[in-house]
């Protein structure tokens, strides 16, 4: 399900808030941490349930992407093998 789009700027990872313009689209998930992930081929953006916030990580493999996607806890693997290591 789309719930809307977010945009990722370029450079370290961004913070991002949801009054900022939009155009990467998030499809929601099935996560207990995770709200939203949105994917383009090189950013990956992830919304978390516990605020607004978007986390854009640049120079992601869709190889890490589709794991990601298939983990059964996409927080763990989100902490594990993303946080930190993208910008």
């Amino acid at each position: 399900m789309n719930i809307g789009n977010v945009a990722c700027p370029q450079g370290k990872s961004e913070r991002l808030t949801a009054d900022m313009s939009y155009y990467t689209e998030m499809i929601a998930v099935n996560s207990s941490a995770i709200r939203a992930v949105g994917y383009d081929g090189d950013t990956l953006a992830v919304q978390f349930h516990t605020s607004d916030t978007t986390y854009c990580h640049h120079g992601v493999p869709y190889s890490l992407y589709a794991e990601f996607m298939r983990a059964a806890s996409m927080g763990a693997f989100y902490n594990r093998h993303i946080r930190g290591k993208y910008q």
